[in-house]
């Protein structure tokens, strides 16, 4: 079930747990966090142009936890879904990723598939053809943590951009996917983390951890700045509890 961060009379913010769909799929009849929002709160279906959102304006991957932003009536939807494609809703990540990462990157690339039912997108670092359907991405990663007993670093991504599947491809294309995602060229699984850590069998690891932990935007009505941030999953409590790691090697204690 998820959690809600934060509400007023025209919008609210979610924590998606990992494991469950956002919005239903074609063809799909399975429980996603827009069903269980609308079966506490009916009304919401009037919210957004697709019914079966729930009012829901972002997506998160299946296996993605995090901050996810929702609205109240049609026109607190319109107003933050124009926002959203402007790149004026800022959203920050924590991944974990193969390897020792770069301190910083900054990538600007353009991302896009062929068709919309492609499960994969790909990474162009020159406009594409317009076949290609890619759209402009931004990302901003950097280095939280570097784990060299298990090759591992937690990163935080700031992506103002909001193409489907970013941060996984993003992290892909600079070498470093995210630890158990295959689909992006991880040869290594993440589960085996929550047994070298101790974690409980309730709190094992998905296939890969992305979370999206903090947004920020403006509101709909007042244009007041809203700030809301998602609690970490305890995989990633539990890193950072070890200590923050630099690709040098240097230790020094966490916040």
């Amino acid at each position: 079930m998820f959690a809600v961060l934060y509400e007023d009379e025209d919008c609210f913010v979610l924590n998606k747990p990992s494991g469950i769909h956002s919005v239903s799929l074609p063809k799909d009849d399975k429980v996603t966090l827009a069903s269980q929002l609308l079966k506490t709160h009916p009304p919401l279906a009037k919210a957004s142009p697709k019914a079966s959102d729930g009012g829901l304006l972002q997506r998160l991957d299946f296996e993605t936890s995090g901050v996810i932003l929702g609205a109240k009536s049609p026109e607190a939807w319109s107003k933050l879904h124009s926002a959203l494609g402007a790149g004026q809703i800022e959203k920050s990540y924590l991944a974990l990723v193969d390897g020792a990462f770069p301190q910083q990157l900054a990538l600007d690339t353009w991302i896009g598939a062929p068709n919309r039912r492609a499960k994969k997108v790909k990474v162009f670092s020159e406009k594409p053809r317009q076949k290609d359907r890619a759209l402009p991405a931004s990302s901003r990663l950097s280095l939280v943590q570097y784990h060299a007993s298990m090759d591992l670093s937690v990163i935080e991504v700031f992506a103002p951009t909001a193409r489907r599947h970013q941060v996984r491809a993003h992290a892909a294309f600079s070498g470093h996917p995210l630890r158990g995602d295959s689909l992006y060229g991880s040869e290594r699984e993440l589960q085996t983390l929550s047994q070298n850590l101790a974690l409980p069998e309730s709190q094992a690891a998905p296939q890969f951890l992305l979370h999206a932990e903090k947004i920020s935007f403006s509101h709909p009505r007042t244009g007041q700045r809203i700030k809301v941030q998602a609690a970490r999953p305890e995989l990633l409590e539990a890193l950072y509890r070890l200590g923050k790691i630099s690709a040098g090697g240097e230790t020094s204690s966490t916040s």
